[in-house]
């Protein structure tokens, strides 16, 4: 039976109280999408945990065994926020441990989609301590302290474990994070949930989480492509993620780590060195495997796509 060195995967999709979520491939604990590509034989249904398990180094590549042996640590999404997210943290590694999480949540974000007055909530845009933090809560003038920033398609925010952050509605994003699910909600607009009851906020562990030196004026990523070369956008002891735009020219990436591959403008196609050929559409995502040898992006007219593999540190 042919190997495929191209997986597609079947999303779980999480409707939200604000929108929903697409979770196009992901390596958290008893929420593993499972491959579904056609032909893909034998490898039809399994975890990409379970096929490291087998495969090891030809699945994801030796750097990648060395960092996080067998387990796929990762988690990509679409998020497509109707209304604001809360005003939320997620916690480092450190922390995430010491209350029985297997890990943080590190995350970057592409914006794919953005209406004309919407926003993106990032990061303090003045020093706060946690007393500070704390009236700032009670008297209403919490939001006075943070970034919110009007965003548009094409913009990439980094959000490290501690920082204070909110996709606001009308904002669609793709997202590339650890694989983890520890939010701490700090304001919810006093939202009810479908019970008609405000939603748990989770104000001590935040106080715990955020990074209060976490000031900064501009959050956004600032980058300029240069033709199809890999554009660095993220790049930490979690992941590297790069972005190519591809404007009716195929390019050629050469494979000997896996590849996540999430097509954020239009549609491709993906060959791989070993005769795999397989269309992503706008929004999709495929896994490409660490012995592929190498693949070609085929664009259908113009197309950017994010790319993301074993980080560099």
């Amino acid at each position: 039976m042919k190997k495929i060195s191209i997986y597609k995967f079947t999303p779980i999709i999480k409707e939200r109280i604000w929108g929903y979520e697409s979770w196009l491939i992901s390596g958290l604990e008893e929420q593993e999408t499972t491959i579904v590509n056609d032909g893909a034989g034998e490898d039809n249904g399994l975890t990409l945990r379970q096929v490291i398990e087998r495969d090891g180094e030809g699945a994801v590549g030796r750097r990648f065994l060395g960092i996080y042996g067998k387990k796929f640590p990762l988690l990509f999404k679409i998020i497509n926020a109707n209304q604001d997210l809360s005003i939320q943290v997620h916690p480092y590694d450190k922390m995430a441990s010491k209350y029985g999480f297997l890990r943080g949540k590190n995350e970057m974000w592409y914006v794919m989609e953005a209406k004309p007055d919407a926003d993106i909530i990032s990061a303090f845009r003045d020093k706060l301590n946690k007393e500070d933090f704390e009236l700032a809560l009670q008297d209403g003038s919490f939001e006075s302290h943070i970034n919110r920033l009007g965003t548009s398609k094409g913009d990439v925010f980094e959000i490290p474990a501690g920082r204070i952050h909110s996709i606001c509605g009308g904002v669609m994003i793709a997202e590339v994070q650890q694989a983890s699910d520890i939010t701490y909600r700090i304001y919810d607009y006093h939202r009810k949930d479908k019970n008609g009851k405000e939603r748990e906020l989770h104000v001590e562990l935040a106080k715990e989480t955020i990074d209060f030196d976490d000031v900064v004026s501009d959050p956004r990523t600032h980058y300029k492509m240069v033709g199809t070369e890999e554009t660095k956008l993220a790049s930490n002891c979690h992941f590297l993620t790069t972005l190519i735009e591809l404007d009716n020219k195929s390019t050629n990436i050469k494979v000997d780590e896996f590849k996540v591959i999430i097509a954020v403008e239009g549609g491709v196609t993906i060959l791989s060195a070993t005769g795999d050929r397989t269309k992503v559409g706008y929004g999709e995502a495929v896994f490409v495997r660490a012995d592929a040898g190498s693949v070609t992006i085929e664009p259908e007219g113009y197309a950017r796509v994010l790319i993301t593999s074993t980080p560099e540190v």
